[in-house]
């Protein structure tokens, strides 16, 4: 039997190992689900009791998240508490609304799409399983989970701990192998597919899936820019990047890419931002005077550090690097750097998911909407000065999924999430999520 190694990037070192999800325990699975039908009262039980797990288990999946992952201890307490938001709101959404069930007698009915396969990622190993889980089984679908061999562990501890009420409508499987992946997507019982993870793994699941055909809910990567105006409150600005740049290690796919910064308050700006960088420590996620943790992968540093390479090579030239901790031994670290650009540049094509960003300036608006039209990783875009609002009023064409105007703080489970283009198709969030997981029955009598 082939096992998982769950290892750590604080220490390189394996936690635990996993017996990896048989074929034949995957089919007895999908049986046991395909066939259930979810009345309201048991969709109710079962997230009720996913709630409980993770109320009575939170100092357990915070320290799990913290090891597995390189999160610090207050973000994977933020964590935890972000994943029963989602929780919370399909209960809300499920007690709250007769939508849920819509009398026959008004000629269309909402129906499950049926077994729901939910691909999570590892960045956010407890609330990426709950902003798919929750929703799905609101909407009345069983569900199966694949979590990210990187994020099993937490996944694991979460599903140890459910009580039989949710463990009846939720399955989990451990792989990482892409063929038996594929196979869950072609098998009959499956009918919808949510995914999370990088832009090339979304084409591969939407080839799969169009096969048959399936519905794909493709949450992907995001090449996010960051526009500073000329009117902009600086050290705010500064501030507000800095923390969204460095949550989960700048591995998440709103993390900033680009930094555009008009030419009036391009040195202020970057002064700011120098002096505000050196208390960005980086280091072993769970020691005192961390700002934040390690890359998930050895892989990961190499990939940044080829990344800075070719940028500099095409002329880019790295203007600040944040420090790291002494004591981070052989925890995967990239301390947060900074790469002034000219031009296109090698980040304009490729989205970074670490610490790693371009800033540069401009001097009128028509640049930014040159730059921002070479996305192509459309998820969320970030706007800051007294003109940014009336920026984003007056470019209604505007084709990123989430705008902040002057904040960063543009996710939650009541809102939806989601991009354009290769960031994806579909939405996570509010009640466009749960729709995501339905469709409906047109009924006429003469």
């Amino acid at each position: 039997m082939s096992r998982i190694s769950c290892f750590s990037p604080n220490t390189g070192l394996v936690l635990e190992e996993i017996d990896a999800t048989a074929d034949a325990e995957i089919a007895s699975a999908l049986d046991r689900q395909s066939s259930w039908p979810v009345p309201r009262d048991v969709r109710v039980a079962a997230l009720s009791g996913m709630l409980r797990a993770i109320s009575d288990s939170q100092e357990e999946l915070t320290k799990t998240i913290v090891a597995e992952v390189g999160k610090t201890w207050d973000e994977a307490r933020g964590e935890v508490e972000y994943a029963a938001t989602f929780i919370q709101h399909s209960l809300e959404w499920l007690e709250g609304s007769d939508r849920a069930e819509p009398m026959i007698n008004s000629g269309v009915r909402a129906r499950a799409l049926g077994l729901a396969l939910l691909i999570t990622p590892y960045n956010d190993p407890l609330a990426g399983i709950t902003r798919k889980v929750a929703p799905a089984i609101a909407a009345g679908c069983t569900v199966f989970v694949k979590p990210s061999p990187l994020g099993s562990l937490t996944a694991k501890r979460l599903f140890s701990r459910l009580p039989e009420e949710t463990r009846r409508v939720a399955e989990i499987a451990y792989t990482a192998q892409p063929e038996q992946i594929r196979k869950l997507i072609l098998a009959d019982e499956v009918k919808v597919v949510s995914m999370t993870g990088s832009t090339v793994a979304g084409r591969a699941i939407a080839a799969a899936a169009a096969e048959r055909p399936i519905p794909a809910l493709l949450e992907l990567g995001g090449n996010c820019p960051f526009v500073a105006f000329e009117d902009c409150d600086i050290e705010r600005a500064v501030q507000d990047l800095l923390d969204r740049k460095v949550r989960a290690a700048g591995q998440a796919c709103s993390s900033v890419n680009r930094v555009l910064v008009h030419e009036r308050v391009e040195k202020q700006f970057i002064d700011a931002l120098r002096a505000r960088l050196t208390s960005y420590v980086c280091g072993v996620s769970d020691l005192a005077g961390v700002k934040y943790g390690p890359v998930r992968t050895l892989e990961a540093v190499r990939r940044l550090n080829h990344m800075e390479e070719r940028s500099v090579a095409a002329g880019a030239s790295v203007i600040a690097r944040g420090p790291r901790d002494p004591g981070s031994g052989r925890a995967y670290c990239w301390p947060l750097s900074v790469l002034a650009v000219a031009g296109k540049s090698v980040l304009d094509e490729e989205e970074s998911f670490g610490p790693l960003m371009s800033i540069q300036s401009f001097a009128h608006d028509r640049e930014v909407e040159e730059m921002l039209a070479r996305n192509r990783q459309n998820l969320v875009a970030y706007f800051y000065g007294a003109r940014a609002g009336a920026f984003v009023a007056g470019r209604p064409g505007l084709r990123f999924g989430s705008i902040g105007v002057n904040t960063t703080k543009i996710q939650g489970a009541a809102v939806p999430t989601g991009g354009f283009d290769e960031a994806g198709y579909g939405r996570e969030g509010g009640t466009w999520g749960i729709e995501a997981f339905r469709t409906t029955v047109n009924v006429r009598s003469a």
